[in-house]
């Protein structure tokens, strides 16, 4: 059954549940279009960075792909909303994956300067996860800036500055710097 709003169901989503791409009786809609859509109205970024936070399979096989929407030589993402949620998944997914994407450091810090505070805050959080001595020192500025940020961790909202998000990301990378090169940890 066709229909003039293209196929939308009153809930935005496409489908006739609302609850997928293509389900019941309507046409598949193509990828650019679900691409399209969900990342105006779904937080796809997001939901991706969540997803291969949760899953190791799928973060090995797509992590690389996160890492590129905030690279301007890749598959950069423009729009200022869909930067800010690579960037969120980029940094949920290095907090339970590091390992598989120790190349973030550059590109995070690149962010650190951003005149947005949310970028800087996101930068940030990755950083904590991948940031090594190279990046230490280049961090210690940011623990003046009390911009404020609102961020969704650890599975709930909470409210903090780009400061406490600097000295966070110091002292997790101080953390790992101090086990990396202590006696104890080499022998």
């Amino acid at each position: 059954m066709a229909r003039r709003d293209g196929g939308r169901d009153c809930h935005g989503g496409l489908g006739g549940t609302g609850t997928g791409i293509g389900q019941g009786d309507h046409p598949p809609v193509s990828l650019a279009a679900q691409r399209r859509i969900g990342r105006d109205r779904l937080g796809i970024p997001e939901a991706l960075g969540e997803s291969l936070a949760r899953s190791a399979l799928l973060a090995k096989e797509y992590g690389r792909l996160v890492l590129s929407f905030i690279k301007e030589d890749e598959n950069y993402l423009e729009h200022p909303p869909l930067l800010a949620g690579a960037l969120w998944a980029l940094a949920r997914l290095l907090q339970t994956r590091a390992d598989l994407l120790k190349e973030s450091e550059a590109p995070l810090l690149s962010y650190v300067r951003h005149p947005n505070a949310l970028f800087r805050a996101l930068a940030l959080w990755g950083l904590g996860a991948v940031g090594t001595a190279a990046s230490f020192s280049r961090l210690e500025p940011l623990e003046t800036d009390n911009a404020p940020v609102r961020l969704y961790r650890n599975e709930s909202f909470e409210n903090t500055t780009v400061s406490e998000l600097a000295r966070e990301a110091r002292t997790a990378i101080r953390s790992r710097i101090d086990l990396t090169t202590s006696p104890t940890a080499n022998g």
